[in-house]
């Protein structure tokens, strides 16, 4: 899995590649998402997700994928940009499934806004410019 979470400097996203056995029971999707909540392995990247969040469902359809997460997701815990934490999922979730789009719901609802900054009522798309350039390349 490719997973996205924030730079130490919490203003850009890092590539975390893990290696991971998963059953079929689950959804590459949810588990995706469950992986970004657990955090990275390693000093190089910080978390993005609140862990005292609740994920309440992870579907995929028509080519988006829907994230449902409880309210306390939109309470940041860590001191990034917001934008990292909704695109560690958008990003996460469109490199490593087949959808290109990301809804993300609190409680259901996509009438919310994180952090007052990010929009997300409207499915969302990854961005690549959020993506620190590593420098090996």
């Amino acid at each position: 899995l490719t997973l996205y979470f924030a730079n130490a400097e919490g203003d850009r996203l890092v590539e975390q590649n893990k290696t991971v056995r998963y059953s079929s029971n689950v959804s590459k999707d949810k588990l995706i998402v469950e992986k970004l909540m657990q955090g990275p392995s390693g000093d190089s990247a910080s978390p993005t997700i609140n862990p005292n969040a609740d994920l309440l469902s992870v579907t995929t359809k028509d080519k988006i994928c829907y994230v449902n997460f409880d309210s306390t997701f939109l309470t940041g815990e860590y001191d990034i940009l917001p934008e990292l934490t909704i695109y560690s999922i958008v990003n996460s979730l469109v490199e490593g499934t087949e959808a290109e789009q990301v809804q993300i719901t609190i409680n259901g609802e996509s009438n919310a806004e994180y952090m007052g900054t990010v929009d997300l009522s409207k499915p969302l798309s990854a961005d690549p410019d959020l993506i620190a350039v590593r420098d090996d390349e």
